[in-house]
């Protein structure tokens, strides 16, 4: 047993019992701050944080020690503890005191358990067990494959290039998580109210086909396909369309939060948490939220037999909408009225933050934002065209859109789908004949049971 005399000890409690480890291994201890899961993850691994910039894997100690479950109170704490350049936290019950122990008051361990260095006696009799993370570190990195070392992505030099550029990403709700998909892999986002046909002989998490404009697209229930609970579909249940390695497919999703641009600085390499899982291969720090980005290729590479698309007749749809017969938009709703703008034109969607009113500006000038530094000016359209202000709810969203180096927003009550529309099924709006001025619309759709009214984001930067 390596020589501890004068060693100084930071002791816990794990379902009443006491551990010990050296004051050297541990780099600090920090609140239990919410934590991000992991699907398909390791039953030791309780998920990831946030540390200052820093992805952390988090650790279920009592269950690695064989106690069971470790139940987070007000007491509880993270030891975050670095060893041989491995930055991991567990989650402890209690941590109690540092003592300094000598050598004669240590004995060695004769339990023949492999995450234990030895015992020492403590006050009134109390054994505190001695733990190994040397050992736990190799053990996690080996059986459970978690590539704990969470080193900074980008290096010093190239760290202010990174932080220039951005990704835009669409976020979405699973079981209150937040996950993510890259924008240029999603061709649309449609509503949860297709005829969805069953796939014999298919994985449960394969909700069946859908007809999407002629092509037979397999829907992945991406609940069941991760294991948690069932939920029922409401309004807010969306459909993804992604296009992965020349495949197209749909993932339901619980909901569809916002499209956001992140910086590269901002984006991480998570942890490999088991050989199975791989399908988060990036986590987003926004703020005080960690996004979670899907690896679609392993999705669909995992999910089987659902692979049953033609290349051929795909690459030929890709060819139509290259040839410019179809048009991306997102379609929003104002004041009960579907409205939609061109996805070309929109930088970004985001939840609305807190909004500073300006004085003597006209009443669809709802104020500005701070969106990442820059002052962006928030206009509300259901005053232009109604004369009525839009409250600010929690499904409120602003559509940020650019020109040159001027950025704008728009108030949207809801945003409901990201869609690919046939020209053919648009009419192009002359003069004088709509009900409100012709100069705000593009193109009015006519396929929905309600029309929508696609804007011509030109007239906001010339208010």
């Amino acid at each position: 047993m390596p020589e501890v005399n004068g060693e100084n000890l930071l002791t816990f409690k794990i379902k009443g019992q006491y551990f010990g480890i050296c004051v050297e291994d541990v780099k600090e201890i920090i609140r239990v701050p919410e934590i991000t899961e992991i699907p398909n993850s390791s039953q030791y691994m309780v998920g990831v944080i946030n540390l200052r910039g820093r992805i952390i894997s988090v650790f279920n100690l009592a269950l690695l020690m064989n106690k069971g479950m470790e139940e987070v109170s007000e007491k509880s704490r993270i030891i975050v503890v670095e060893k041989n350049d491995n930055l991991v936290g567990f989650i402890v019950d209690e941590v109690t005191e540092v003592v300094k122990f000598d050598k004669e008051l240590i004995e060695e361990n004769l339990l023949g358990d492999e995450f234990l260095r030895g015992i020492v006696k403590g006050n009134k009799g109390k054994l505190i067990l001695l733990l190994d993370f040397s050992n736990i570190l190799s053990y996690l990195l080996k059986n459970v494959q978690a590539e704990v070392k969470n080193k900074d992505k980008m290096n010093i030099n190239n760290e202010n290039i990174k932080s220039k550029q951005e990704r835009q990403i669409v976020s979405f709700k699973l079981n209150d998580q937040e996950f993510g998909i890259e924008v240029n892999k999603i061709k649309e986002i449609i509503r949860y109210d297709y005829n969805i046909s069953e796939i014999p002989n298919s994985p449960n998490f394969v909700e069946g086909m859908i007809n999407l404009r002629g092509i037979l697209v397999p829907v992945i229930n991406l609940r069941k396909f991760f294991s948690m609970d069932s939920k029922e579909k409401d309004d807010y249940t969306r459909i993804i369309i992604v296009l992965s390695s020349n495949k197209l497919f749909g993932l339901t999703v619980d909901k569809v939060n916002e499209v956001l641009r992140v910086p590269e600085n901002l984006i991480s390499l998570p942890p490999s948490f088991s050989e199975n899982n791989g399908y988060i291969n990036e986590v987003v720090k926004k703020e005080n939220r960690l996004i979670l980005m899907l690896n679609t290729e392993k999705i669909l590479t995992d999910s089987g037999n659902i692979n049953l698309l033609d290349n051929a007749n795909l690459e030929e749809e890709e060819n139509k909408v290259e040839d410019s017969n179809e048009l991306q938009v997102v379609t929003f709703e104002v004041n009960s009225h579907l409205f939609g703008f061109e996805i070309s034109a929109i930088k970004e969607i985001n939840k609305v933050n807190s909004v500073t009113p300006l004085p003597c500006t006209p009443d669809y000038i709802r104020g500005i934002v701070n969106l990442r530094g820059e002052l962006v000016t928030i206009i509300d359209i259901n005053s232009i065209f109604y004369n009525i202000k839009s409250d600010l709810l929690e499904n409120t969203r602003i559509i940020i859109m650019e020109k040159k180096r001027d950025k704008i927003g728009v108030i949207a009550e809801k945003v409901h789908e990201v869609r690919r529309v046939k020209k053919e099924i648009l009419e192009d709006v002359k003069k004088d004949e709509a009900g409100i001025e012709n100069k705000y619309i593009k193109y009015i759709l006519k396929d929905s049971e309600k029309m929508v009214i696609i804007l011509d984001e030109k007239f906001l930067f010339e208010l």
